[in-house]
């Protein structure tokens, strides 16, 4: 069955005329590059590059009764498409696709770790990734981790930033080039009380979203961040983790549509290890991790962020 996400022309992925690519590196790795070869009787390349999502931060740990604030989400990628005349592209290039930064660690008597970045992508003429080489890159600045859970309130992770045309020298033979920032992840719930995550709703730019906040506990327990409904459309909620260490949801496609929700909070608890964050896979490209939530002695770990995603169509 082919992939409509995108409503991309062409047949099946993986086809002639259309080719996804995945990460096949661990985060940080930049030496695995795949090769594309350019097929026959085709006119123009579209190239849709995504970064890989941010990890969600860790809960603190800390003993019953004093403040275990919740790790905040991650951050989501941007979007980079570009179109060129299938004559200036060469018989090869070169694609290495970022993975996603996996969740930080809950503390243990201790601050949450902060989620790890992104990776960005990028599609060259030669395996590497000065800027000289460039085709495509996903964004000036992959998303950022959320902060770590602390006695106070975590900050949400930074959105992927735009790319420019300067990054990518070779879209000066491009027909048409797009640059979509992502979605930064939210706030956690602080530890000055038993605060609840703070919750995300879809937007109206990218629809790959970021990760959000875990709940905090002072002396009781408190839901992880949700992505909330949209009224007057078909977007479901998708819950934060249940007060009490539940855990967050997973990141998701939304159905058919091309809707990536990213992972949500996890619950607190002031007796237990808080919940872990919700995780991105596959099927959540660029989308962020979810924060961990405050717990007795451990924090929740934070989510990971979805891997990153490489499309190339020819046509």
């Amino acid at each position: 069955m082919s992939l409509d996400a995108f409503h991309l022309p062409g047949g099946f992925p993986n086809s002639d005329d259309v080719r996804f690519f995945h990460p096949n590196q661990p985060t940080g790795a930049t030496s695995s590059w795949q090769v594309w070869s350019k097929p026959r009787g085709k006119q123009q390349l579209t190239i849709l590059g995504l970064s890989g999502g941010a990890g969600g931060g860790g809960g603190r740990g800390a003993t019953a009764g004093t403040a275990k604030g919740g790790g905040a989400g991650g951050g989501s990628s941007g979007i980079t498409r570009v179109t060129y005349p299938m004559w200036v592209i060469p018989d090869n290039l070169y694609i290495l696709v970022g993975q996603g930064g996996p969740g930080g660690a809950g503390g243990s008597s201790a601050n949450g770790t902060i989620g790890t970045a992104g990776q960005l992508s990028y599609v060259a003429l030669h395996p590497d990734v000065a800027a000289n080489n460039l085709f495509m890159i996903s964004g000036a600045a992959a998303p950022a981790g959320g902060t770590g859970g602390t006695t106070t309130t975590a900050a949400g992770g930074a959105a992927g930033t735009i790319a420019t045309l300067a990054g990518m020298p070779f879209s000066c033979w491009a027909i048409s080039a797009q640059f979509i920032a992502g979605v930064a992840g939210t706030a956690a719930g602080s530890g000055a009380g038993n605060n609840a995550g703070t919750d995300l709703a879809v937007g109206t730019a990218c629809m790959i979203l970021g990760g959000t906040g875990g709940g905090a506990s002072l002396a009781g327990q408190a839901a992880g961040g949700a992505i909330t409904a949209v009224a007057n459309t078909p977007f479901t909620a998708n819950p934060g983790g249940t007060a009490g260490a539940g855990p967050g949801s997973n990141g998701f496609q939304f159905g058919q549509f091309p809707l990536i929700y990213g992972g949500t909070g996890g619950g607190s608890s002031n007796g237990a290890t808080g919940g872990a964050g919700g995780s991105c896979g596959a099927n959540a490209p660029g989308a962020g991790g979810g924060g961990g939530g405050g717990g007795a002695t451990v924090g929740g770990r934070g989510g990971n962020g979805g891997p990153g995603l490489v499309i190339m169509i020819a046509w």
